[in-house]
């Protein structure tokens, strides 16, 4: 059971780990007081009894052994294993490790800027410890010794007071939730050391305005910039190779950010919700746009896709109201459900000859799209493709197509007629339905499944068929005009 629950645990978004993080620390301080409690009561039975009893809660000797503020960490970043935790010498609660090093566990403290000591008890302090300035919120500003080496998860998680950092020199890593709601927080000096920002590292600094990433870095992991609301400059270095899920997420200041060539990976959601960006080039080593990666980018007005690119994915373009105009190179082979839905200023598309997947939705409701082409690559049109596309004036259907999805054209009111090629074998439920300009539609015998309401509302309407066909059938049926050709 416990396995189970462990792997449960690992698949948990990033702000479910801050929610369990933050609940677990409520459940301690909770047991903390009870414990603080139980102590004074018992020093005060002892003290009426005629002894006084010295038990300070906390003390420069191990004490609290069961890690009830103590998050300390059993091996230190540099390996060594630890050898007391629970230690206490003014502000600082800390824990020694057998190299002879010390981690700040907790500052107690209340000081606006706080000046890290290089050694407690003789001991080199190295590390700021899990979670170690957690909640501080009056704390504006931390000057560090160059001892000090490291920086463990989350901590500096919720120091919403804190201004100004800067991460060790050596630092190879800024881990997971290290700055996570550091809300003030608006000057970042990273050192050339480092080549990972982990998980949520700065996820909801919402006052950072500008940073400078360093060369040497390779990769920025899941939300490690997510909801920096007004962050509008940011600068990737050229070794920068990969890019995480929802790295960017609603950074809504974001007008513009450059990538660079080194990219080879971007995450889905990446800059999903960056409702300030103009304009984006991708790399040429990224040989796929992931899912959302620019959903909701309503300011976007200019995509240049490399051409090398093989794959756009679902909503990659979604509700980009602003975009008028992109080139898809003949590399690509799919573009996924919703790419494009919803892109209202687009005005032309040419789809790749190598395109073998146009997925449901991919260009619905794109009510500027006034001309398309439909390669012969395609076999099949698929669900809603085209739906409401109200500027829509004409459609060719290659003689490669075998079947017209649900709704594939629903909607486009100003088509007057459509040819549909021998290859068809289906149309599917509301296929053409809403196309009041609709005119006439010539289906051939090869039609043998023309689905519910395909043509429904084509009050102008006049099928052009063979005497016995499914397209007769269906003209009877729905009190369609029938010419027999």
């Amino acid at each position: 059971m416990k396995k189970k629950n462990a792997k449960k645990n690992n698949k948990l978004t990033l702000q479910e780990k801050i929610e369990l993080r933050n609940a677990e620390k409520k459940r301690k301080t909770k047991i903390a007081l009870i414990a603080t409690a139980i102590v004074l009561a018992s020093v005060l039975v002892l003290s009426v009894g005629g002894v006084i009893l010295y038990n300070s809660f906390f003390s420069d000797k191990a004490v609290f052994e069961k890690d009830i503020i103590d998050n300390t960490s059993e091996k230190n970043p540099a390996g060594s294993p630890l050898e007391k935790r629970g230690l206490r010498s003014g502000d600082y609660i800390y824990a020694v490790y057998e190299d002879d090093t010390v981690t700040l566990s907790y500052y107690l403290g209340k000081k606006e800027y706080v000046n890290i000591p290089e050694t407690i008890g003789g001991k080199t302090v190295t590390t700021i410890g899990k979670s170690c300035f957690y909640n501080r919120t009056a704390v504006k500003g931390v000057l560090l010794p160059e001892s000090v080496k490291y920086f463990e998860e989350y901590a500096f998680q919720n120091a919403k007071s804190l201004k100004k950092i800067e991460i060790p020199e050596g630092s190879t890593v800024i881990k997971e939730g290290t700055f996570v709601n550091c809300s003030a927080l608006t000057e970042v000096k990273i050192p050339d050391s480092v080549k990972t920002i982990e998980d949520g590292a700065f996820y909801y600094c919402s006052a950072l305005n500008e940073i400078t990433l360093p060369e040497g870095l390779e990769k920025i992991d899941t939300y490690g910039f997510g909801a920096c609301a007004n962050l509008k400059k940011i600068t990737l270095p050229e070794s920068l190779s990969e890019i995480g899920e929802n790295a960017f997420v609603a950074c809504a200041a974001m007008e513009e950010i450059t990538l660079p060539k080194s990219l080879e990976a971007i995450g889905a959601y990446a800059f999903s919700e960056c409702v300030s960006l103009k304009s984006i080039e991708i790399p040429a080593k990224v040989k796929a746009l992931p899912d959302a990666l620019f959903n909701n980018c309503t300011a976007l007005t200019e995509v240049t896709l490399n051409e090398r690119l093989e794959k756009i994915g679902t909503s990659s373009f979604y509700y980009c109201e602003k975009l008028e105009k992109v080139n898809i190179p003949e590399s690509v082979t799919k573009i996924g459900q919703y790419a494009f839905c919803h892109c209202i200023e687009l005005d032309s598309i040419t789809l790749p000859a190598s395109l073998t997947l146009l997925d449901a939705y991919a260009f619905a409701d794109c009510d500027s799209l006034a001309s398309v082409n439909i390669p012969e690559s395609l076999t099949e049109i698929s669900n809603y493709a085209f739906a409401s596309c109200t500027a829509l004036k004409e459609i060719d259907i290659p003689g490669t197509i075998k079947s017209i999805g649900s709704f594939a054209f629903t909607g486009c009111e100003k088509i007057d007629t459509v040819v549909i090629p021998e290859s068809v074998t289906k149309i599917g439920e509301c296929a053409f339905a809403g196309m009041s300009s609709l005119e006439r539609a010539v289906i051939p015998d090869s039609v043998k499944d023309i689905g519910k309401n395909a043509f429904h509302e084509c009050e102008k309407l006049v099928i052009e068929c063979s005497a016995g066909s499914a397209a007769e059938k269906y003209a009877n049926e729905n009190s369609i005009s029938c010419l027999e050709g």
